[in-house]
């Protein structure tokens, strides 16, 4: 996935501002794509260029004027062919780096690789729990998506994060038991 077609999805279910965009992509798919507030606004610019968007200027008296960011056509266009697309390259693309410090770890000192799977399992726990506070949440979003089938995908793409998070958290607890033992 892209940033660019992110955009393009959450803007699929309606126009919104560059501060509402970064609202709702920390609270729904940021456990699966992450993007600070300037990655989004530079790709706005770029999807803007590309007429895959277009922008709507509003003046309001007390507060700051704003731009209200709306998918067009061809914005449509390329978001569908986007999620209609299957490539195994980048379905197995995978860049882990405790992994890949534990295939290594027979350098490592075994208290300190302890201490990392600690931390690392300590950390999947907290994420789970935002996750599982996403799924409570997911209504506020559904007042915004006139397509009701939405929910279906989502509860589809959370409950996918919440088992990876299970089995990492599995893993962990598994490999600090086979090194403390080693």
């Amino acid at each position: 996935m892209s940033l660019k077609h992110g955009i393009l999805g959450l803007l699929s279910y309606s126009p919104m501002s560059g501060y509402d965009l970064m609202k709702y992509f920390n609270e729904s798919i940021n456990f699966f794509w992450s993007a600070q507030g300037s990655q989004i606004y530079r790709e706005l610019d770029k999807l803007q260029r590309d007429e895959f968007i277009e922008v709507n200027r509003v003046i309001q008296e007390k507060r700051p004027n704003k731009k209200i960011f709306s998918i067009t056509e061809r914005g449509k266009g390329e978001f569908v062919r986007w999620v209609n697309e299957f490539s195994l390259k980048e379905i197995n693309k995978t860049r882990d780096i405790i992994t890949m410090k534990i295939f290594f770890g027979a350098s490592a000192d075994k208290e300190i690789l302890i201490n990392n799977l600690i931390k690392f399992k300590k950390s999947i726990e907290e994420e789970y729990k935002s996750l599982s506070q996403v799924k409570e949440n997911l209504h506020k979003f559904q007042r915004n998506v006139d397509n009701k089938k939405e929910s279906l995908f989502w509860d589809l793409t959370i409950s996918k994060g919440l088992k990876s998070m299970r089995a990492n958290m599995e893993w962990a607890e598994e490999a600090i038991g086979m090194i403390r033992e080693y």
